[in-house]
């Protein structure tokens, strides 16, 4: 629909009832606020769902085509992805019987990669991620003409094509380079002149759930000092050569 446009509201509560009220508040709020700005809420897409630390229950919601569960486990949405990454799959299996390795390979790029690309730095270092590169590589087999159970090493390095892990890496070292202010050095924890008084450190926080599946906390290990004097030209090229 014209004009429509997709919004979110993050509500912190100490219990799940103080949750569901807080919730009821803000949601008349925002239609009120709708109203008065001739508006209009869509009551059937809002939706609703609370984010816990420990293992949460089966209900998620969509927002901007990723599947978020209580738990951020992101078993939902790796489902999901799977699910549509299969189908291609299937398609490529079958223009493979009547068109040209090139366009095989755009048909890859346009309708493969490009979902795994999407929001990989948030779902990419899920436990589900491997069953998406066991896909990756039926795809590849597909592309290089080989049978099911060939290695695909040789096949991703003789195509020029990165592996899921790849593209994580290189969203993640791309993401920490941009941001690179927003992260403190090793030299300003303390006035030790060590080799590693360059290289990038983050906040501590209580629970070591937000480190690992935090961007922030992947990249940053991934970022050291000694990366960046070796990138002389243009960033993004330089990272594709280092991968």
């Amino acid at each position: 629909m014209p004009g429509s446009r997709s919004s979110c509201m993050l509500i912190t509560a100490t219990s799940e009832n103080a949750f569901h009220l807080a919730c009821s508040i803000v949601r008349d709020l925002v239609s009120s606020w709708c109203r008065n700005n001739k508006l209009v809420l869509n009551a059937h897409k809002t939706q609703s769902i609370r984010f816990v630390s420990r293992r949460g229950g089966d209900s998620d919601v969509t927002l901007l085509r990723l599947r978020l569960d209580e738990s951020l486990t992101w078993s939902c949405h790796i489902r999901a992805l799977s699910k549509s990454l299969s189908s291609t799959v299937c398609l490529l299996r079958r223009l493979s019987l009547s068109v040209s390795g090139s366009v095989l390979k755009s048909v890859y790029y346009a309708l493969f990669e490009s979902q795994l690309q999407y929001g990989v730095l948030l779902w990419g270092n899920s436990g589900g991620a491997a069953r998406v590169l066991k896909l990756q590589k039926a795809a590849v087999r597909i592309l290089g003409r080989r049978a099911p159970r060939t290695p695909c090493r040789p096949l991703f390095a003789r195509l020029g094509l990165r592996t899921l892990p790849a593209l994580l890496a290189e969203a993640l070292v791309v993401r920490v380079r941009l941001n690179e202010g927003n992260f403190a050095h090793q030299s300003e924890v303390h006035d030790h002149d060590t080799r590693h008084s360059g290289d990038l450190v983050t906040s501590r926080h209580r629970l070591a759930i937000t480190q690992k599946r935090s961007p922030g906390y992947l990249g940053v290990p991934r970022c050291p000092s000694t990366t960046y004097p070796r990138m002389s030209g243009p960033f993004h090229s330089d990272v594709l050569k280092l991968l």
